[in-house]
């Protein structure tokens, strides 16, 4: 398969760093991300191709700091995923 450094990927293909990804190709630093393609630094986005930092994200192409498909400037993206990851961990301990 040609990853590196990867945990917890499943039929990926050329892909480092990255983690809980399915059927992904040569991505980097992606997290629970399904069939996406020569992208890096998404966050459970699905099907989106040569993009950089999109946060739950479906079908885009060629973009960057999107989150939910919506463009956002860089600076409010990454305070806006900071505080989606907080929550979503308070969550998710809460739920076990």
């Amino acid at each position: 398969n040609g990853c590196t450094h990867c945990t917890g990927c499943d039929d990926c293909t050329g892909c480092s760093h990255c983690r809980d990804c399915t059927r992904c190709h040569k991505c980097a630093y992606c997290r629970e991300c399904h069939r996406c393609l020569g992208s890096s630094y998404l966050v459970r986005s699905t099907d989106c191709v040569d993009c950089t930092y999109c946060y739950g994200c479906v079908g885009l192409i060629k973009k960057e700091f999107h989150i939910l498909n919506v463009r956002y400037p860089r600076k409010e993206y990454f305070e806006l995923t900071a505080k989606l990851d907080e929550d979503l961990t308070r969550a998710s301990r809460r739920h076990r």
